[in-house]
């Protein structure tokens, strides 16, 4: 008798009290509240189609899963245990969540892949475990495109393919620095910093770079990378003799069609082999300066989704280089192609550092030249004897002569009409021309053609808007990026002084860089005294849909800070003012364009939203009402609310607490409700 007795007294024992189980309710309630409302602010948040960064979002994510899971634990305890089924749905859904905010950077299709669960795709993968650390250029081929990047893997196409003269040279896969980043645990400190980052503040950003690179530099580089690099190193001087070379990026998802990273990462030109190591581990540590950083920001990109790779070619000693685009990127003329050329290497044509010589080709067969500007070089990028380059002056006899012939116009361009036929697109391509005069392709990447309205304001337009005298302050340059927008000068003085770029200002500068792109999510428009339409930072603007106006010549001394001013860089104007219908302060970017809403980032938190807000379950009385018809969080709330007021208010009809009856009370509406009227309560 004793032992049936604790049998059947076990259940009354683990019972709970009526306290238990009103303070159980009651934390339900307060974590289903919780996960509603940050159910809310994430849905505001993935709607707004505005940039938004790890900082932001995940700790919304994290807190809905935190309170969702502590509604069904609430359940279950009040409840004796009777719903953990709905416990184990709030796992399924978190792992799928999971599954599709893990990195895929071997995806071929990450970036465009609609699928709210991608783990079963046969497309995903880790790289393999027998992927080697480097590859000769010449043994590359196609399918190596996720082991190297798009740059390099593009560039060995277009000579293993094609026949076309490329710098000889070698890659170091992606494998070779991801296997250091996982031996030093580096991923999970630099992802804590980047989490940190509020890319408002620009000296958040400084600092956060600051911090990632000194943990790379601070980590003991592992024997196999330096034997890897001196042994590629040494098979090339074996084919080419003791030769100097040029150390590149080629990170995953580089050169992509939308995602071109032009110039954000370093680039050692002319490196000797005792400092080939160094120099590839700047390239790699140029992932985390502060333009890459707010670039990967307002793109949407993950930095866990890009591994590095890095490319070493032979270093050309260039008499002449340059850009051409196959098409004219502000979607002009179809026929003409566009080349700007420097004498010497081409270094001061991408940072924009002098106007280059401009030649508007025919595509026609005769590549009649249909328009040609002098440019203003004073000085050409030359070689040193080791390590690095110099300013040369330029003979006062060669300035404004064309640097290029017709007959070196005529072999460029038929190469780039090739690469662009078979690459089926507009190209965006580095040439050079040695002493020899030899023409080699440093680089070719898919060109964006702007497809932006052209918006032009003429004076008398400016001038009758709202009833208002709208000065014209500049009027001249070249359109690098097409679009108008309003804000107050910011005319830049010193790099340093970026840290304190207002958002919404007009940035207006001497010349342009790509360092300027760490503060492009503020700007609404730019303003350069010297700067070329190819070069890096005017295609990063292209993407980011920021109008950009170059070759003023004397905007600093022109434009004063902090007076208002519209930039048309559509019309080469810059107006006293701003004017009714133009973007300003930080709406310019934040408004929606569709930028950031066709970004990775964005589809990955919209699949994420889809497994957590929309609800399903809304008839309490249907069979279907059931924890395995819960397929988002929001459900499983749903669910749990429902059933919490079930369990709690059920004691009345069944009087099972420690006092062994319950008494229906009558209470006014509410404790602040003066009518006095008389309602049923528990």
């Amino acid at each position: 008798m004793t032992f049936l007795s604790k049998i059947f007294n076990r259940h009354k024992s683990e019972a709970l009290t009526f306290k238990q189980k009103l303070h159980h309710f009651q934390s339900l309630l307060f974590a289903n509240d919780e996960a509603l409302k940050m159910m809310g602010n994430l849905s505001e948040i993935v709607s707004s189609g505005r940039p938004f960064s790890r900082k932001e979002i995940f700790p919304i994510y994290a807190d809905i899963i935190k309170n969702t899971r502590g509604a069904t634990d609430n359940l279950s305890a009040m409840s004796g245990g009777k719903y953990r089924s709905v416990i184990k749905r709030v796992e399924t859904i978190k792992s799928e969540c999971e599954a599709i905010l893990a990195p895929a950077p071997y995806c071929p299709e990450r970036w465009d892949c609609d699928k709210p669960n991608c783990t079963d795709c046969e497309k995903r993968r880790m790289f393999s475990p027998d992927m080697p650390y480097s590859y000769e250029l010449e043994k590359i081929r196609e399918n190596h495109t996720r082991e190297i990047g798009g740059k390099m893997s593009r560039l060995c196409e277009i000579h293993n393919k094609l026949g076309i003269p490329t710098p000889d040279g070698f890659c170091l896969t992606s494998r070779c620095f991801e296997d250091f980043f996982m031996e030093k645990d580096l991923y999970s400190r630099i992802d804590d910093a980047i989490s940190s980052i509020d890319f408002n503040d620009n000296e958040q950003v400084k600092q956060a770079s600051r911090v990632i690179q000194a943990l790379i530099v601070g980590s003991t580089i592992p024997e196999t990378i330096e034997k890897t690099i001196m042994g590629e190193y040494d098979h090339l001087a074996s084919k080419h003799g003791n030769i100097l070379v040029s150390v590149r990026s080629s990170a995953i998802g580089e050169d992509d069609p939308h995602y071109s990273f032009a110039g954000l990462h370093y680039t050692a030109l002319n490196v000797s082999r005792a400092n080939l190591v160094d120099a590839c581990f700047e390239v790699l540590i140029s992932k985390y300066l502060p333009q890459s950083l707010v670039y990967r920001y307002m793109t949407g990109l993950r930095d866990s989704d890009m591994p590095m790779s890095i490319g070493c070619q032979q270093m050309i000693d260039s008499n002449v280089s340059g850009v051409l685009f196959t098409r004219d990127p502000m979607g002009g003329s179809k026929e003409a192609i566009i080349i700007q050329a420097v004498r010497g290497l081409g270094t001061k044509v991408v940072d924009g550092s002098v106007e280059a010589q401009q030649f508007i080709v025919s595509r026609s067969n005769d590549h009649e030249i249909l328009g040609f500007k002098p440019g203003d070089q004073d000085y050409r990028a030359a070689l040193r004897n080791t390590d690095g380059l110099y300013d040369e002056e330029i003979p006062e006899a060669l300035k404004g002569v064309p640097c290029l012939s017709q007959n070196q116009i005529d072999m460029i361009v038929n190469l780039a009409l090739r690469i662009e036929n078979h690459f089926g697109s507009p190209q965006d391509i580095e040439w050079a021309i040695d002493g020899h005069g030899r023409v080699f392709i440093l680089q070719s990447r898919p060109l964006a053609v702007s497809e932006i309205a052209s918006v032009v304001l003429d004076v008398e337009d400016a001038s009758e808007r709202d009833g208002i005298s709208r000065r014209v302050l500049i009027d001249g340059g070249e359109c690098a990026s097409p679009g108008v927008g309003s804000g107050k000068v910011f005319v830049l003085e010193k790099f340093k002084d970026l840290v304190t770029f207002p958002t919404g200002g007009v940035l207006v500068v001497r010349k342009t860089s790509p360092e300027l792109t760490s503060v492009l999510h503020k700007v609404t428009g730019l303003v350069a005294d010297v700067g070329n339409t190819t070069g890096h930072l005017s295609i990063i603007a292209r993407e980011l849909q920021i109008p950009v106006l170059v070759n003023t010549h004397d905007a600093t001394s022109r434009l004063t800070n902090g007076t208002l001013v519209t930039v048309d860089a559509t019309a080469n104007k810059v107006y006293d003012g701003s004017t009714t219908g133009m973007r300003s302060g930080s709406d310019f970017f934040l408004a929606g364009d569709g930028i950031f809403s066709k970004s990775p980032m964005y589809k990955i938190w919209k699949n994420v939203s889809q497994l957590i807000i929309p609800l399903n379950l809304t008839d309490p009385d249907s069979s279907q009402f059931v924890p395995d018809n819960c397929k988002t969080l929001h459900d499983v709330t749903r669910f749990a609310h429902e059933y919490s007021m079930r369990e709690m208010f059920s004691l009345y009809e069944s009087a099972e607490n420690e006092y062994k009856q319950a008494y229906p009370l009558k209470v006014p509406c509410s404790t602040r409700c003066s009518c006095h009227r008389p309602r049923r309560g528990y």
